[in-house]
């Protein structure tokens, strides 16, 4: 998370662990489009990453939840301004939000966080998750090209949102 409170960001976008990682920043990597770094995204971001090796086997809502207590984490610790940031979270399962829910409704209803399930989102206690699907059809099926997408994706979905 935002190691200061001072830090402002325009959105904490969670890598699933079906992702690969960003490459990591070089000098000037801004100004060089074949590094796949955080500079590809158009607004300013935190992104946080399962590890694949730590999250093997993880459901869908296990996965949630992780994301969600990091968040309500950095909100904790002044690390995260909630009116501030867009949370997001990526993931190359098509069926992430039908199979989050269809786990939460099995779990004991008196021991289950409060979600509220919404098109592309998921809300608890006032946050909103959006979740988004890295389907681009128009790219491979590389690790390049997923983050490719990625970067499609989120630009696209914040340069909208933005405009509301």
């Amino acid at each position: 998370m935002a190691s200061q409170p001072s830090d402002t960001f325009d959105a904490l976008l969670c890598f699933d662990a079906n992702l690969p990682k960003l490459g990591k920043c070089e000098d000037n990597c801004g100004c060089k489009k074949s590094i796949l770094c955080i500079h590809r995204f158009n607004s300013k971001v935190q992104v946080e990453h399962c590890n694949t090796k730590a999250f093997g086997g993880w459901s869908d809502l296990s996965i949630f939840t992780h994301f969600l207590g990091c968040i309500i984490a950095g909100i904790a610790r002044s690390s995260i301004n909630p009116g501030r940031y867009v949370f997001i979270i990526l993931t190359k399962d098509r069926n992430f939000i039908y199979d989050v829910k269809k786990e939460w409704e099995k779990t004991d209803a008196d021991a289950r966080l409060d979600l509220v399930f919404s098109g592309n989102s998921i809300s608890c206690g006032g946050l909103i998750v959006f979740i988004q699907q890295i389907d681009c059809p128009n790219y491979g099926h590389s690790k390049a090209d997923d983050l490719r997408c990625a970067f499609y994706k989120v630009n696209s979905f914040l340069s909208e949102n933005s405009k509301a």
